[in-house]
């Protein structure tokens, strides 16, 4: 998984962006490219097989290979949360 973090306001990936990267995976290779949104206070998922990324408001559940547990993030209580650290 890569991750970027960026505060650009109206920053979505190109969809040549998208597609490049899509690309640039190697054959079977999965990955996630997530987008957080604070306006709006959701999360972008996107994967190789995506036309449109998935929208996220409420949860957010990853579950790596080999993991033993999922990855879960509660959306609601994040942005709760960051909100309070302001």
């Amino acid at each position: 998984m890569a991750m970027r973090a960026q505060r650009a306001p109206n920053r979505r990936w190109t969809e040549e962006e998208f597609y490049a990267a899509r690309d640039a995976a190697r054959p079977g290779e999965r990955w996630e490219y997530w987008i957080v949104d604070d306006m709006s206070q959701t999360v972008e998922r996107w994967t190789p097989d995506d036309d449109r990324p998935e929208l996220l408001a409420e949860q957010l559940l990853w579950q790596p290979e080999g993991a033993a547990e999922p990855f879960v993030l509660d959306i609601v209580q994040f942005f709760k949360d960051v909100a309070a650290d302001d």
